[in-house]
């Protein structure tokens, strides 16, 4: 399991960002119609393609991944960063969607949910939980 790396940057913070796929999750109240058909990333291939996206984002950010699992209709990570956990969203949605190349597609649900991460054990957990506590792994960072 990876260790804490302490970040350069003192305002850096260690998040366990989930965010699911268009049409995963209906809200209870509001718009009950979708614009088109549900989205989930059925092949190995699509949640490949979405796991290299992430990570090079996060190299070309300085983002630290501590972990990350693509499932076939939502991602959890574990990323160290010095930027609200809504740009983190916005960054790994942007670069996953050019990487699988649908013009016109809508890829994820709007927002996600942010746990800020703030002691070894609360990571450990977390990492245990993003990466083997989900049933059987399917495209995850880093390989096993």
């Amino acid at each position: 399991m990876r260790e804490i790396q302490p970040s350069d940057n003192t305002l850096s913070v260690v998040y366990l960002i989930t965010f699911t796929c268009y049409g995963s999750h209906l809200p209870a109240f509001g718009r009950r119609t979708m614009k088109q058909d549900e989205y989930l990333l059925g092949s190995p291939e699509s949640r490949a393609i979405v796991r290299d996206a992430i990570v090079n984002v996060c190299e070309f950010r300085g983002w630290f991944l501590y972990a990350l699992h693509v499932r076939t209709n939502h991602v959890h990570g574990i990323v160290d960063a010095d930027v609200a956990a809504s740009r983190i969203f916005n960054d790994w949605k942007a670069y996953a969607t050019r990487a699988l190349n649908n013009p016109g597609r809508i890829h994820w649900s709007r927002g996600g949910r942010a746990r800020k991460i703030q002691t070894p054990g609360s990571l450990a957990r977390a990492m245990q939980y993003v990466l083997y506590g989900q049933g059987d792994p399917m495209e995850i960072y880093p390989p096993s």
